[in-house]
């Protein structure tokens, strides 16, 4: 993968969907914005900035040679939380209240 416009904030003017966590890029909301080139073919990829701090805290960019998916962020921040011992959740609980949960540890 090579990156050929760096991330860039940008405000939405439409709804989008974040490339890591999934969830929605409201419209007035600002995102990060970079353009890729990955096995010939060039993509855009949006992301909250929150998504992006805590993917470059958590260094996940070290191991990705191709770039790091958004099932890749996932994982990471699922095995993040099992390392920061977070409470047992009940089964189905939405991955929103991980990412959160890691974000916020974070932050201290």
């Amino acid at each position: 993968m090579e990156t050929i416009l760096d991330p860039n904030p940008t405000k939405a003017r439409k709804t989008h969907r974040c490339d890591f966590c999934q969830y929605l890029i409201n419209t007035g909301d600002t995102y990060l914005r970079s353009t890729h080139v990955a096995f010939g073919d060039i993509y855009t990829w949006k992301s909250h900035q929150q998504c992006d701090d805590i993917a470059v805290k958590l260094n996940m960019f070290e191991d990705c040679d191709e770039g790091l998916t958004s099932d890749d962020f996932i994982q990471y921040i699922f095995s993040e939380y099992d390392n920061i011992d977070g409470p047992k959740m009940p089964r189905g609980t939405e991955f929103k209240y991980f990412l959160d949960f890691v974000i916020n540890h974070h932050k201290k």
